[in-house]
């Protein structure tokens, strides 16, 4: 994702203590396939960019480069198509 935009107030914020921004994304958007969500594991993640992650609450910004999130969307189409070819 690319930031396309300064931080704003959310209206529903009451506490007045929340901030977002428009985003842009790098990627295609994957479309559904049926009912099962089409996914890898977050293992394969972590062996197709070759990093180590952790889950954190506070930071959500993309952790994954253009190219990084390009690698992860060909392996899901890749198994996605196997997948569909072995039912």
């Amino acid at each position: 994702m690319r930031v396309k935009s300064a931080p704003k107030k959310a209206e529903y914020d009451v506490a007045d203590d929340e901030l977002y921004v428009d985003v842009e994304w790098l990627t295609p958007i994957p479309q559904s396939v049926g009912e099962e969500i089409p996914h890898i594991s977050f293992g394969s993640v972590q062996e197709i960019t070759n990093k180590s992650f952790y889950w954190a609450r506070i930071d959500k910004r993309p952790f994954l480069t253009k190219d990084e999130s390009e690698r992860l969307v060909q392996h899901m189409r890749e198994k996605l198509t196997s997948n569909q070819m072995n039912t």
